[in-house]
């Protein structure tokens, strides 16, 4: 790696663990008005509700000032997106769990890394957007601070 982390291109990846065909797509929809505590995915739970994206969620992105871009993206999407995704060192979509939140590295024109960043037991302790951000905040400080070699070899599950 040639750039230092601060310099290099970053955005995260939301990953749902539902899938977005079309028919789940509407089925989720349906399901989000008659009754949005049955969702089984609950990154999507937190920041959707039955209008769509929370004005919350975009607005706390904002708030927590990681300036960095990020898209959501549903299982199978992320898998469409990143199975032959060329990056530097290893990584397996196959290891991927869901829901998660990822970082990636870099800019397509040069060698990309990814990195977990949230990991699915950390969204499972968050009920509303204050506790994701909160976590989100917390393990990009981290990430930032100790880089992401040492990240990825600590134990990033304790929040």
């Amino acid at each position: 790696m040639c750039q230092n982390i601060e310099d290099r291109e970053k955005k995260l990846v939301f990953i749902y663990s539902l899938d977005g065909l079309i028919e789940y797509k509407i089925a989720l929809f349906i399901q989000r008005f008659i009754n949005p505590s049955k969702i089984e995915c609950p990154l999507y739970s937190i920041i959707y509700d039955q209008k769509g994206l929370k004005p919350e969620f975009t607005e706390a992105m904002k708030r927590i000032e990681l300036d960095i871009p990020y898209e959501l993206l549903y299982r199978n999407d992320f898998i469409k997106k990143y199975d032959c995704f060329e990056i530097f060192g290893k990584f397996h979509v196959s290891d991927v769990t869901y829901p998660s939140i990822y970082i990636i590295i870099g800019h397509e024109k040069e060698e990309r890394e990814i990195y977990e960043l949230v990991p699915t037991e950390d969204i499972l302790k968050c009920s509303d957007i204050a506790d994701l951000n909160r976590i989100l905040s917390e393990k990009y400080d981290q990430f930032k601070t100790i880089g992401p070699e040492e990240f990825k070899k600590m134990d990033c599950r304790k929040v």
